[in-house]
């Protein structure tokens, strides 16, 4: 199990959960993936599971998609 973070670095972090007994025990002390592209303060993020994708939104006025298992750029969208 994961979560994603977005920071005002401009990047988006990838953790992994760590369970013991189906319970969350802990975070990993370093991201599994650092994911880069964005110009200004990611300010949201939508995580889809189903279709392995993690989209960021910023400030920079971009939307951009990474694959989450290995933390692939796929696309870029700009308003």
């Amino acid at each position: 199990k994961i979560f994603v973070t977005g920071s005002k670095d401009t990047t988006v972090l990838v953790w992994n959960i760590n369970y013991q007994k189906g319970i969350a025990v802990y975070v990993d002390e370093t991201p599994q993936h650092i994911l880069y592209g964005h110009n200004g303060e990611v300010t949201c993020i939508a995580v889809d599971i189903g279709l392995d994708i993690c989209v960021s939104g910023s400030q920079d006025g971009t939307c951009i998609i990474h694959n989450l298992q290995n933390g692939e750029y796929l696309r870029s969208l700009y308003h």
